[in-house]
């Protein structure tokens, strides 16, 4: 599936969602020392789906011939125009071996974002995750004030990107910083996992795992934690984040790629990242390439380099694909494959592509995508915000009277329109939302890649 026809649509409508600076963009130290807690210990009894022991051993005792490679690719922060647009036209470069363009987890924090790119992001066959509204510090923060943070960015989102309750399962703490009181609001708040732990993939390959018996390492940065064993939240999934390695093996950094323009080393950054996937690939360990969404629009959006930036991105994924077992996943289908672990050769019926229902037989309804087919995305059907003289967005779902906050995340917005269901529509149905009904929409058939990289 391809995008271009979309993207024309998109630079016809009118902006109305300025470029803000990300409210708090700060790149994490990477992780110093590869110590685990040999206290750690997990019981036989804990077995997915429900429990998952900490373990670099690869889920469902499965060979590292019979595994396939998961690389995960998320975003932090508000989701803008640019962001949008950029994101899709390098996801859309290189295709997945199920035949669909590459996915992405959005870590979603409300404030500046345009709700409507959201709805966009989620229909297009990527995950939409919470991050807070105000992008807060949310270590000395109380445990009401934090349940206020990131159950008001879930609501919202639901809101007002018509995203189902029931797939806003994940968080990322703003910083990658947390304390025992936010990880146990998560945990309090239903979200089914946590994703901002980074680990070295070097000394502390750990599968995601739950937290029924805490952590075989101790997180950092963390205030007031107890070691890791002691960090008992069950339930709760931990998805870790794999710090970056340089050409030599060693540490390079936690989130976004180092690139300085200046000095033109993109070709060093790509060897780091060759390097990283090499070491990943080795062990079949998951991969994930974790970017600030203001980092990310800074150095590939703008700027006379735009092209070199781009390419960089496209060639690491051209990099992984040379490998016919590579599949890039979100993070919920990740933990759908650890819960369930199935070989290689089972993976396209594992994860079939699902391509959005776009046929020029469709009703276009406003759901984010182009239904009919006709070049232009929800036309005539997209609210236009201007919630304050310097605050805007859009939305398919009514125009808040104030933006949302932790307050009030969900203000009146004289909604004409029917709210989506918490599960949303079944068999692969598309919601209405002027008609409060679930439609089922014709969707084109996704065409797969064969063993040796050929589409067949």
């Amino acid at each position: 599936m391809r995008l271009q026809s979309a993207f024309l649509a998109l630079s016809l409508l009118t902006t109305l969602t300025s470029a803000h600076p990300q409210e708090g963009g700060a790149i994490p130290a990477p992780p110093t020392g590869g110590s685990t807690d040999p206290s750690y210990s997990c019981p036989s009894s804990c077995t997915p789906p429900s429990c998952q022991c900490a373990s670099t051993a690869i889920p469902g005792g499965l060979s590292k011939d019979k595994t396939p490679m998961f690389v995960t690719l998320t975003y932090d922060d508000s989701v803008q125009v640019e962001l949008f647009e950029t994101i899709m036209a390098v996801h859309n470069r290189t295709q997945n071996s199920n035949g669909c363009d590459l996915p992405g987890t959005f870590f979603v924090s409300t404030q500046y974002t345009d709700f409507w790119l959201v709805q966009r992001t989620y229909g297009l066959g990527s995950e939409v995750a919470c991050h807070t509204i105000n992008h807060f510090d949310l270590r000395n923060m109380s445990a009401a004030a934090v349940t206020a943070e990131i159950d008001g960015c879930r609501k919202a989102i639901n809101a007002f990107s018509g995203v189902p309750a029931s797939k806003l399962t994940g968080f990322r703490h703003p910083f990658l910083s947390f304390s025992p009181t936010s990880m146990e609001a998560v945990q309090k708040a239903g979200f089914e996992y946590d994703s901002s732990i980074v680990l070295d993939p070097n000394t502390q390959a750990f599968w995601p795992h739950t937290l029924d018996y805490g952590m075989p390492y101790n997180p950092q940065p963390c205030t007031n934690c107890p070691p890791g064993p002691q960090w008992k939240l069950p339930g709760l999934w931990e998805i870790p984040m794999y710090a970056l390695l340089d050409k030599d093996g060693k540490v390079w950094a936690s989130m976004d790629p180092i690139i300085n323009p200046q000095l033109n080393d993109y070709d060093k950054a790509l060897d780091n990242l060759k390097k990283t996937f090499d070491v990943h690939y080795e062990k079949k360990l998951p991969m994930g390439l974790y970017q600030h969404i203001s980092q990310l629009v800074a150095w590939v959006a703008f700027g006379d380099d735009k092209r070199k930036k781009q390419d960089l991105l496209t060639a690491f994924f051209a990099y992984t694909q040379q490998k016919s077992d590579v599949y890039f996943v979100t993070n919920q289908q990740l933990l759908a494959w650890i819960k369930k672990p199935v070989p290689t050769d089972q993976m396209s019926t594992f994860l079939p592509c699902i391509l959005p229902a776009t046929d020029k037989s469709n009703k276009e309804i406003c759901d984010g995508i182009d239904n009919n087919g006709d070049g232009a995305v929800d036309e005539g059907l997209v609210l236009s915000c201007q919630i304050t003289p310097t605050s805007n967005t859009r939305s398919c779902f009514g125009c808040p009277a104030v933006n949302p906050n932790v307050s009030n995340p969900v203000p009146d917005h004289g909604n004409a329109l029917k709210a989506i269901p918490a599960d949303g529509c079944p068999n692969l149905g598309s919601w209405d939302p002027a008609a409060g009904s679930c439609l089922d929409l014709k969707r084109p058939q996704a065409v797969a890649k064969s063993s040796n990289g050929t589409q067949g």
